[in-house]
């Protein structure tokens, strides 16, 4: 490549690199939850990590940990039952094993305690450009095995 082409391709991927930023910055401030702003962010990020793996700059972007966290504790809700729709979505750091692990729980006041589900795993995939949305449904099912007894009791009928 030669250098006024990697200047230039240098140049679109500082511009849209600050633009993802200050979008996100603005979701965030605002608390602006709209499918109209999630599209251009995903496919602004798809098109920022083509233009870094072509510079060689990154491998790989994906959502940081932190904003992943904000998400879930916002929009977590809207992946489960109906009748744990009204309680909070927490994430903790717990203690497990011997070392720290970040921890899902759902609570409400009044009723006992959920079993708490580790995110790592879903946290780690988003930070390696996941869809963030989706990783949440796939969070959404794998903890709806552990506080559904339904299933279960319809099983052993």
């Amino acid at each position: 490549m030669e250098e006024k082409e990697r200047q230039r391709l240098r140049a679109v991927f500082d511009r849209l690199r600050q633009w993802i930023q200050d979008m996100e910055n603005l979701r965030n401030a605002e608390g602006i939850e709209t499918p109209e702003m999630e599209d251009p962010l995903r496919r602004g990020r798809k098109k920022l990590e083509k233009l870094g793996k072509r510079l060689g700059l990154l491998d790989r972007i994906g959502l940081p940990w932190f904003q992943f966290y904000e998400l879930i504790e916002n929009s977590m809700y809207e992946f489960l039952p109906e009748k744990y729709q009204t309680y909070h979505v927490r994430i903790e750091t717990v203690m497990a094993n011997g070392r720290q692990e970040d921890v899902l729980y759902l609570w409400k006041e009044g009723r006992k305690k959920l079993p708490g589900m580790p995110i790592g795993e879903y946290t780690d995939r988003v930070a390696d450009g996941a869809d963030p949305w989706r990783m949440m449904g796939k969070m959404a099912q794998d903890y709806k095995k552990l506080i559904c007894p339904e299933k279960k009791q319809q099983r052993e009928r």
